[in-house]
Parts: C-alpha cells; sequence; structure tokens
C-alpha cells in the first residue's frame, strides 16, 4: 500500500491523515442532508406540516441569510478556534436540530430551526473544512487532497441519498408520509451526529495562532484582486443552477 500512495505521488502528511480526510468528506456531504432534505421531499414536506409554498421559500430565506452573515465571519474564526471543535460543534449542533424537527414543530418552530442551521451548519463549518484539508495534506499534495475531499462528499452525497429514500418508502408503506419523513430525518440526524464523535477521536487539535490582526485595508485589498471576482461570480452562477434543481420535484408534480 505505501509504495501504491507513493507511485500516485501522495505526501506523507495525506497519506497519514487520509481517514481523517475521508471522514471530513462525509461531515461536508452529510451536514446538508437535515437543512435541504425538503427539496427532494417537497410534497410530503407539504402536508406533514400542513404549509404553503411561501412558507417553504421562506425557510430557504431564512436558512439562506443567516448562512450568508455567518460566512461573513466564519474565516475569521476558523484562523482563531480550533478547527476540529469546529467541525465537531457544527455537525453535532446540525444533528441535534434534526432530533428537535421530529417534534410536531409550527411554521415559526421550524423558522427557528431553518435559521439555527443556517448558523450551525454554515457559520465555521465550512471554512474549517477548508482550512482542515490544507493543514492535513502536504504542501505539494494539496490538489489531490482537495479532489478526495471533493470527491469523496459526491460519493457520500448519493448513497446517503439513496438510503434516505428506501427508509422513506419502508415508512411509507408502514403507516404513512410522516413515518417516512421521520425515518429520514433519523438517519440524517444520527448519520451527523456519528460524523461529529468520529472526527472528534480522530483528529487533533492544531496550535491556534490569534494574535494576528486583520485590517480593513487589508480587505480592500482582497477585493480588489480579479481572481477574487472570478471565482465569486464562478460560485454565485454553481448555487444558482444547483438551487433551480430543486424545484423540478414541485414543477413534476
Amino acid at each position: 500500500m505505501l509504495n501504491f500512495f507513493k507511485k500516485i505521488d501522495f505526501g506523507e502528511n495525506l497519506r497519514k491523515n487520509l481517514f481523517t480526510i475521508l471522514l471530513i468528506s462525509f461531515g461536508g456531504a452529510i451536514i446538508y442532508g437535515l437543512p435541504y432534505f425538503r427539496y427532494d421531499y417537497y410534497d410530503a414536506y407539504l402536508k406533514t406540516y400542513n404549509l404553503t409554498n411561501t412558507q417553504m421559500g421562506i425557510f430557504g430565506s431564512i436558512f439562506g441569510i443567516f448562512g450568508m452573515i455567518s460566512y461573513l465571519f466564519g474565516g475569521y474564526v476558523a484562523d482563531r478556534v480550533s478547527i476540529r471543535k469546529l467541525l465537531v460543534y457544527s455537525l453535532v449542533g446540525t444533528g441535534l436540530g434534526g432530533f428537535f424537527h421530529l417534534l410536531p414543530l409550527s411554521f415559526y418552530s421550524l423558522l427557528f430551526l431553518y435559521g439555527f442551521w443556517g448558523f450551525s451548519s454554515l457559520f465555521a463549518f465550512w471554512p474549517a473544512c477548508v482550512k482542515a484539508v490544507r493543514l492535513l495534506s502536504d504542501s505539494n499534495s494539496q490538489g489531490k487532497a482537495f479532489g478526495i475531499f471533493e470527491g469523496g462528499r459526491g460519493i457520500v452525497a448519493a448513497i446517503s441519498a439513496s438510503i434516505a429514500v428506501i427508509l422513506f418508502n419502508f415508512g411509507l408503506k408502514k403507516i404513512g408520509i410522516n413515518l417516512g419523513l421521520q425515518y429520514l430525518i433519523l438517519f440524517y440526524s444520527i448519520s451527523t451526529i456519528l460524523c461529529g464523535i468520529l472526527i472528534h477521536f480522530n483528529m487533533k487539535d492544531e496550535i491556534v495562532k490569534s494574535n494576528e490582526k486583520i485590517e480593513f485595508s487589508d480587505i480592500s485589498k482582497v477585493i480588489k484582486l480579479p481572481a477574487v471576482w472570478i471565482i465569486a461570480i464562478v460560485t454565485f452562477c454553481n448555487y444558482v443552477f444547483t438551487l433551480s434543481l430543486y424545484y423540478f420535484v414541485p414543477y413534476g408534480t
């Protein structure tokens, strides 16, 4: 196995931390199952919680607003707080929110929950993921590390979505839509919390250096970089296309 890794030019850190990177990849996929599963089960979700299409749209708006605010500070926090703690708290907190979702919630309770998920799954989780993959790999193997991270996320998302469909159908045939959604929520909640626990025991705390100060002049320098705007535009277009796919379910029915 060691010779194989050497042949494909895996650095020492990447070989040593491969399992941890795979765990982080799993977390990067599974944590978004809870905030977004309502799109895949759009009609069932509307019926179960007596919602309107407008209310469903408001959930997305609240999640996005809290996420946007969180992203403004997430990178700053990720440079000053233990990456392991940020990942663990984000995963466990999001999973616990799933257990709260099992209760008979009103529209306003669900509104609070999606606001909480916007914070717990976006605040410092994504910056922490990116930084963790960078720290756990070698300088000349970061392309491979991020390829494994993103590829792993895609595989986990596909497998978890398939399992969720099986569990939903099982509950649907047994009692009805309510039980199907409960099985689905339990699956995502337990998987998310379990991933957080595994990361806690398999990832070491890095040395945090918080003495560096950030000036507004530094932010203005970054904003002026053309590469930043190119990445922002590409990311924006990607999200617009991805989120539009979620509305194929209600359109099709």
